[in-house]
């Protein structure tokens, strides 16, 4: 697995992913795939559609983002959720989570 970027965007960030033309907007932070027991870095939706249904909601991770159309600004609350995650990211949190969903 590797490791998400420097920079955790926050929530409303539009970005665009390699190899597919429809931009999205970031809705939400490590997301779980129950069934195929995987987590991804960020919960995305279709924009400028938004979540119409959940089946229009995907996982990606960080790596999969070629450009940021826009970076949502931060307030201090979101300042305060962005620190715990890359604390979480840095201890390795994620990888964690993953293994202990494969068991």
């Amino acid at each position: 697995m590797k490791k998400m970027q420097n920079e955790i965007y926050p929530l409303g960030s539009i970005v665009k992913l390699r190899d597919q033309e429809k931009t999205l907007m970031i809705i939400g932070y490590i997301p779980i795939d129950i069934e195929s027991k995987v987590s991804y870095d960020y919960l995305v939706c279709l924009y400028p559609e938004g979540v119409v249904e959940s089946s229009n909601q995907i996982g990606i991770n960080a790596d999969q983002i070629e450009k940021v159309i826009y970076k949502a600004p931060k307030d201090e609350e979101n300042t305060q959720v962005l620190k715990k995650l890359s604390d979480f990211y840095e201890n390795k949190g994620k990888e964690r989570l993953t293994n202990n969903l494969k068991k």
